[in-house]
């Protein structure tokens, strides 16, 4: 699925992502993903981390999911995750396990449900890169940390 995601990408040209979320991790949706069912929209996100601890070697931008927010019923749900190291290999895509659950205020999930159903963005960042997401879901981890700390 996430090759399917990502000849889309290539074929749509730039990717189009938004900032929705930032806590330990900064969030960003694939604006050019969202699908719309009733009162459910679907679509993919860029998960970015701080990239401070290599795993085996390795350095990761995060991940790609593929989620699932109902509107209505403020539900969220995580159907797949493919990691994506900065040397632009990406995956395996793996199926998360779980059912929908309530989103809680001022989660993620929150943030995500904000900007797939109401236009409501985390911040007006925009990025069309993994690499320009990076860089700007980095930065933005990192003022938050600062904020929390005072600094």
């Amino acid at each position: 699925m996430m090759l399917l995601f990502a000849l889309m990408a290539l074929q749509d040209g730039p990717l189009s992502l938004r900032l929705a979320a930032v806590q330990k991790d900064a969030v960003f949706i694939d604006t050019k993903s969202i699908s719309r069912e009733g009162p459910r929209r679907s679509f993919r996100i860029l998960r970015i981390v701080t990239g401070d601890n290599p795993i085996n070697g390795d350095r990761f931008y995060g991940g790609w999911q593929k989620v699932v927010v109902d509107c209505q019923a403020k539900t969220f749900r995580a159907l797949t995750f493919a990691s994506l190291r900065e040397n632009g290999v990406t995956g395996p895509e793996s199926a998360l396990p779980g059912k929908p659950f309530a989103i809680a205020g001022g989660s993620v999930e929150e943030g995500l449900r904000k900007a797939a159903c109401d236009s409501r963005y985390y911040s007006p960042d925009r990025a069309g890169s993994v690499e320009e997401a990076a860089s700007l879901g980095r930065q933005r981890i990192e003022d938050a940390i600062d904020a929390q700390l005072g600094r």
